[in-house]
């Protein structure tokens, strides 16, 4: 990324893994004729069977490729996963490549009767924990009439704060257009505001405690007294991290209120307590600098909403 420090562009430069990567300069001519040479796979398939994808293996790979070629926190990253159909090959597969076993329905996973589903999905959460200790992103854009596997790998998305598209197939207008916003500067029209490497921290006051989080983030394991015991979505934290977020990211913090009445003053008015938060985001901007803001606010005890 342009943005990214001198210090840790000269290091990068200098690393063993300049061989898979390198700044986008040297690169680009390589990669636009790599692209303007791709063709359709060669390799027939079995009108009895599904093409063989071995997705999972391969966001592994990248996963792991980025993680140790970049100093963490250092730079903005992400994964463009172009998916055309459900993983039929080793790690993450979610269905054989016969087609005599269909694709699992919504009934399917109701009924428990899923034979890839669990494994599949605990692999794509290790890879998704990966992404997130590296503060990587993943965007997805699945094209394809039938299902992909998206229940299964909606965590790696989910928890890197990254983007996930469906269409039909990748000539759709609606594919291009929103692949194209990603890499729109910041004085085009359509701008995203993509930032990174996002931690968030919430700061109560005596009364108040953090239920937990609902929204593109994960939780890091950082303890405190403010802490609710009742959990809501990402909670037994304070502490969360948003490895991808823009302009337009939405989280929900739940708080839980634990004020004893007998605290109070006997003589004030019912509802008269005052809370207090301080909200800290520490990301890394598009622009490439590092950046904390704080965002304090306070409330009182009977205010509705």
């Amino acid at each position: 990324r342009s943005g990214a420090p001198a210090a840790m562009q000269a290091a990068a430069a200098a690393a063993p893994t300049r061989r898979f990567l390198m700044p986008m300069g040297e690169a680009e001519f390589a990669l636009n004729t790599a692209l303007e040479e791709l063709q359709k796979d060669s390799f027939s398939v079995s009108s009895q069977h599904r093409p063989a994808r071995c997705t999972g293996t391969a966001l592994q790979v990248a996963a792991a490729l980025l993680g140790a070629s970049l100093p963490t926190g250092n730079c903005q990253v992400r994964i463009l996963a172009m998916i055309g159909g459900p993983c039929t090959e080793g790690s993450g597969r979610v269905v054989s490549r016969d087609l005599s076993e269909e694709m699992r329905s919504h009934k399917d996973l109701a009924k428990d009767a899923v034979p890839h589903f669990a494994k599949a999905k605990k692999f794509y959460n290790s890879v998704a924990a990966e992404l997130v200790a590296h503060g990587h992103t993943l965007d997805m854009f699945t094209c394809a009439l039938d299902q992909v596997g998206l229940a299964e790998m909606k965590g790696m998305v989910l928890s890197t704060g990254g983007m996930a598209l469906q269409t039909d197939t990748f000539s759709n207008l609606v594919f291009r257009n929103s692949l194209k916003r990603l890499f729109q500067k910041e004085t085009e029209e359509g701008f995203i505001g993509c930032s990174s490497n996002g931690v968030l921290e919430v700061i109560p006051s005596k009364d108040i405690k953090v239920a937990g989080l609902l929204g593109p983030a994960a939780r890091l394991e950082k303890k405190s007294i403010n802490i609710a015991d009742t959990e809501v979505g990402l909670g037994n934290t304070c502490t969360w991290k948003l490895a991808g977020l823009d302009t337009d990211t939405t989280v929900a913090i739940v708080f839980e209120i634990t004020a004893n009445n007998k605290d109070n003053d006997a003589n004030a008015a019912p509802g008269a307590q005052q809370f207090f938060l301080q909200f800290l985001t520490r990301y890394m901007h598009w622009s490439g600098e590092l950046r904390l803001g704080g965002s304090p606010g306070t409330r009182g005890g009977g205010d509705g909403g």
